[in-house]
């Protein structure tokens, strides 16, 4: 896991470590770079296999699953918990409380209302509202 990357970084790490000729041979976490945002609060639980991008930001006590991506200036407030395999796009917000189900994606821009519940395999539109 590579906490509190830049790019130059991340694109040395990615030509140097990641390459696996065999793929067949490692599970698919184990092919997944683990990248996490400096941002993150300490008291967040990230979870095997994702991947928090530069500027997003992760609030205290929030909980996020396995192979999920949480990409650029998204916002994951206090107590929300993202389950395995979600998407959080650019610039989304997920406020506090708020549980995302696992196989969703959260589209560009979208917000959710702090403590509500996003159905699993959801597929939210960006810019969208969720409440």
């Amino acid at each position: 896991m590579i906490r509190g990357f830049n790019e130059m970084k991340l694109v040395q790490y990615l030509d140097e470590d990641l390459i696996i000729p065999d793929l067949t041979a490692r599970t698919k976490s184990e092919a997944l770079a683990e990248l996490i945002s400096p941002l993150a609060s300490k008291y967040a639980f990230i979870d095997e296999g994702s991947v928090i991008m530069h500027d997003a930001f992760i609030n205290a006590n929030a909980k996020i699953g396995k192979n999920c991506i949480i990409n650029t200036k998204a916002i994951i407030e206090h107590d929300v918990i993202i389950e395995d395999n979600c998407h959080i796009s650019t610039g989304a917000i997920i406020n506090g409380g708020t549980i995302v189900r696992k196989n969703s994606f959260i589209g560009s821009n979208a917000m959710a209302k702090e403590y509500i519940e996003i159905k699993e395999n959801s597929f939210v539109k960006g810019g969208s509202v969720v409440i």
